[in-house]
């Protein structure tokens, strides 16, 4: 049987900061980082997160300062779900 395993990410959002905290394919080491909640973060979070490998994201909904990032990510060809 063959077990294929994604990277995934979840993301903390805030105002002026998103913390975002991603493992590996294969269950490994948790990466944590923290970037702007703005386009220039978004792009650098976008960019950590293809270097990862990251397939699945998972993004708390916080009063709307979500909706940006999301936009920017899904654009970008990710899977983000959004838990409220």
């Amino acid at each position: 049987m063959t077990q294929t395993s994604r990277g995934t990410a979840g993301i903390d959002t805030a105002k002026a900061k998103l913390d975002v905290a991603i493992q590996g394919p294969t269950g490994g080491q948790t990466t944590a980082f923290t970037v702007e909640n703005r386009a220039e973060g978004w792009r650098r979070l976008a960019a950590a997160l293809a270097e990862a490998g990251v397939e699945r994201v998972g993004i708390e909904a916080t009063g709307g300062y979500e909706r940006g990032v999301v936009e920017h990510l899904r654009g970008a060809g990710g899977s983000v779900r959004i838990f409220v």
